[in-house]
Formats: structure tokens, sequence, C-alpha cells
């Protein structure tokens, strides 16, 4: 039960980290950029991060490389993959 309050801990942690970083017209442009956070940072807590700040930098990092018009790197598309 241990394990499954600190990941819910270090889920909240890197959301609210992740989600101040995200700009007003990000959010406007991009409607389902809630849900990519959340699946990007599921897939790290599901690899065993433990470090919120370092799971919320890689989570925006996964945001930008999903905007159109930049190049996709693999945690992207493996973020797109877990929410089909």
């Amino acid at each position: 039960m241990t394990g499954i309050a600190r990941n819910i801990e270090l889920y909240n942690s890197a959301y609210s980290l992740s989600w101040k970083h995200v700009s007003e017209r990000q959010k406007r442009e991009r409607p389902d950029i809630a849900r990519r956070l959340h699946y990007s940072i599921r897939r790290l807590l599901k690899d065993g991060e433990t470090e919120p700040l370092f799971i919320a930098s890689e989570a925006l990092k996964a945001l930008e490389e999903s905007e159109p018009g930049t190049p996709k790197a693999e945690s992207a598309k493996q973020a797109l993959h877990l929410i089909r």
C-alpha cells in the first residue's frame, strides 16, 4: 500500500510542477494537453522514476517534442501509443 501512496504523491507533485509551466496559449491551442501530460507522467512512474522534478521536466519535453512542426522523439511516440 505504501508504494501506491508514494506513486500518487509523486504523480500529484510532478503534475503540479509541470502544469505551472504550460502556457495559457498552449492550453487553448491543444485541448488534449492535460491528457498528454497525464500519460507522460504515468509512463515515467511506470518506468520507475522517483524524482518529481525530473518527471515533470521529462513530461514537458515530451509535450514540446509532440508540438506540430517539431521532430517527435521516442518518448513522445510512446506517450501517444498509450493514449490509443
